[in-house]
Parts: C-alpha cells; structure tokens; sequence
C-alpha cells in the first residue's frame, strides 16, 4: 500500500497582536480511518497548539518568480470558499505530470501564509505575521505516490498522471478577517503548492497559490454581547429656546446576528417652546444605529 508521507514546520513572526501559530496536518487517502479520522486527531490535537517561543521560527518567503512548463501541473483546490478563525482550512494539492521519463521531483509542499500590505503614494509595506508548511516529499521524507524509481541527487523520477495531497491547516482562534480596502490595504491568506523539479538539466521550482477567505470568530454567548447599549442625543431647535430634543435609544443587546430581530427602544424628550412632530418608520431604526454607534 503507497502511502502519501508528510511532515509541518510551524513559522510564526512577532507581529504586534499576531495570532496563535498555525498547525498544519497530513491528511493520508490511505490513512486507516479515512480522512474522517485525520480530521478527528487535527480537532483533538487543535488545543495543544505550539507556544510562541517554540513556534517562532524564521519566515523563509518563497521567490515570486514564475515558472511555467508544460508537462508539470499543479494546482491548490480548497474545500470551501470561506473559513472560520479556530476552524481547519482544508484543501488538495493536485500534481499532474503527462510524462513519466524526463522530469524528476523533489521536495513537495504546500504553504499558508497570512500578510498585510500597505500601499501608498509615499509608503509600501508587505509584513508576513503567520505561516505553516507541510511538506509531503522530501530529501528526508520518504517519496510520494507522485514518483518512482531510485532517489538521484533528493530527486526521485515522476509518474505520468495525477497525484492529489489533501491538507488541513489549523486557523488560530483570534485570526483577523481578511480584507481589502481598494487598493490601499489588505490582509490576505494565501495558500501556495511548491513543487521542485529537474528538467533538461536544470532544477527549478513550480508555485501555484490561491487566496483563502477568512472571517473573524465570534462568541455568541460571551455575556458581554448580552448587555444592553444606550446612547443620548440632543439637538437645538430654530426658535426653540434654549431647551433641546432629546432622543435616547437603547439597544437590547450588544451583538447580533445576520438574520435575527434587532431589539431598539427610543425614547423622545422635547424641552423646546416648539412642537414637535414624529412617528418611527422602519428606516428610523437604521438611523438610531448610527446614533449608538458612532
């Protein structure tokens, strides 16, 4: 039985607040269980996170440069369109090789990488503050189901067809969301397929990245998010005196969900030698949100 062999490095750079260290797992086709039951240890193995001092490796970025060759593919294939902080990242990394003669591979890994960039007219920036590697084939790994034949020099020769590696990266718990204000700012998480290969007698390395969404977790029943918000307001009328209007609302809970009823009470208080007319239309509680709020 072949199995598809995999070890992780942890990276993870000091980055003001920065997130937990990202754990990655090798998810095995051939694991006894099924991936069902990778998936199962990753949950169990999900709490025993690296500390920080023993998670702070040195980011080594991977060169941008492209390389293109015909007979090599590889393309990153995720699970889902959107992850959830302190949920598992999953995914496959597909390998296709339409000879089984000529190209020979290395090291196979597959990269998540988590970036803010700042571009302005007088300041670009690009800080990497969370990464993990897993890595599937290596000089010190044993080969994969996508080689055969004796190893020559960390190479092994490629097999004709393709060759899928299913991953799972641990997200942290207090991961940001990621975001993109126009072209100013961005926070992204990146999912990169390294391949190396030695081709015509040259050795040379194949990327393939996608972009992975990532939304901040919430804490529904957290009792902070069940206390009320109230907010004043007050304005001065034209002729008026110098008595105020005052609106005061109350929102019944902190935080709510997409979906669910928004609780607001108003209450309206004129001081003015004006009367004053009012009624509360739907687009009115829209209104007193942004009166709490800001």
């Amino acid at each position: 039985m072949s199995v598809i062999s995999g070890g992780s490095d942890y990276d993870r750079l000091p980055f003001g607040s920065s997130p937990s260290s990202v754990v990655s797992y090798p998810i095995n086709q051939d694991y006894p269980g099924g991936a069902q039951s990778v998936m199962s240890s990753a949950v169990t193995a999900a709490n025993s996170i690296l500390p920080p001092e023993q998670a702070n490796i040195n980011f080594k970025p991977t060169t941008t440069a492209v390389t293109k060759i015909s007979k090599l593919k590889l393309h990153v294939l995720l699970d889902s369109t959107i992850y959830t902080a302190g949920g598992i990242l999953t995914g496959r990394l597909a390998l296709t090789s339409s000879t089984a003669r000529s190209i020979k591979l290395g090291e196979i890994s597959v990269e998540l990488t988590a970036f803010e960039e700042l571009s302005v007219k007088e300041y670009t920036a690009s800080q990497s503050f969370l990464s993990s590697r897993l890595v599937f084939q290596s000089e010190n790994l044993p080969p994969s189901n996508a080689v055969h034949g004796p190893k020559d020099n960390g190479y092994w020769t490629a097999k004709k067809g393709k060759t899928t590696f299913p991953f799972a990266f641990k997200i942290p718990v207090d991961a940001p969301s990621s975001v993109t204000y126009a072209s100013l700012a961005s926070l992204k998480y990146v999912v990169t397929g390294v391949v190396q290969f030695f081709n015509n007698n040259k050795a040379d390395t194949l990327f393939k990245s996608k972009e992975a969404l990532i939304v901040e977790a919430w804490d529904g029943q957290n009792p902070i998010y069940k206390q009320p918000v109230n907010e004043t307001n007050m304005k001065q009328l034209w002729m008026g005196g110098s008595g105020a209007v005052t609106l005061e609302g109350t929102l019944s809970e902190t935080l709510f969900q997409s979906g669910g009823n928004v609780s607001v009470q108003v209450r309206v208080k004129n001081e003015t030698k004006r009367r004053v007319m009012y009624d509360f239309p739907v687009f009115l509680n829209f209104n007193i949100c942004k009166i709490l709020f800001n």
